[in-house]
């Protein structure tokens, strides 16, 4: 987005849509929306079904959400995800996704809390 500021060892995932005015200084994951400072805002929905990804791709990218975002340890989270799947689905896009949630010390942006 227009006037954006990026830090400059953030990696900043595929699809992501960063919002104009935005601050980024915490990793930005593959598919989301971001806006504020270093905010979710969810996925990048729109700009899937521009890409014309099928449902059942953006269905599984939303339980790869779901899962890697339910607690606090993200890496944690997104290596359960990667584990229970064992060959189970083959969208890639959901793989995609959770392999992004690697060590890293700079850290993660996460979803707005709720209470905003």
């Amino acid at each position: 987005g227009g006037g954006a500021a990026v830090h400059q060892f953030v990696r900043i995932g595929a699809g992501a849509m960063i919002g104009g005015l935005a601050e980024v200084s915490l990793n930005v994951p593959p598919q989301v929306l971001l806006s504020g400072r270093n905010e979710i805002s969810g996925l990048n929905l729109v700009g899937l079904r521009r890409r014309n990804y099928p449902r059942e791709d953006i269905s599984s990218l939303k339980s790869a959400y779901s899962r890697i975002y339910q607690s606090g340890n993200l890496v944690g989270n997104a290596e359960n995800f990667i584990d229970s799947l064992d060959g189970g689905t083959s969208c890639n896009l959901a793989k995609e996704f959770a392999r992004f949630f690697t060590p890293d010390s700079r850290g993660y942006a996460r979803p707005r809390s709720k209470s905003q």
